[in-house]
């Protein structure tokens, strides 16, 4: 009977564990070229016509620009994902900006 309550227990302690780790997620780490694109693109966002990055978070991974934040208006969004895109060594854009 004893045995029977320590193997639910330890079936019941590895479900567990599993649950918990597997919600656990791993964020890619961030090359120094990445790092120099990003703060390409933040300049970039800041030279634009009438942009800012007060609203906006900046990341590049692999070359992939993530914009997140909100801006103004669509035409600030539609601008924004523009310069980003024409800045050298963006391969793409991922456009998570929303209109406030």
């Amino acid at each position: 009977m004893k045995n029977k309550v320590y193997a639910v227990i330890a079936n019941l302690l590895v479900i567990f564990a599993c649950i918990t780790f597997s919600a656990c997620t791993t964020t890619p780490e961030q090359s120094p070229e990445d790092r120099e694109l990003e703060r390409s693109v933040e300049r970039a966002i800041s030279g634009g016509p009438g942009l800012s990055t007060a609203g906006i978070s900046v990341t590049v991974l692999n070359g992939v620009a993530i914009l997140k934040g909100s801006v103004a208006t669509g035409i600030d969004k539609v601008l924004t994902e523009k310069v980003v895109r024409d800045v050298e060594g963006v391969a793409e854009v991922r456009n998570y900006i929303f209109v406030d």
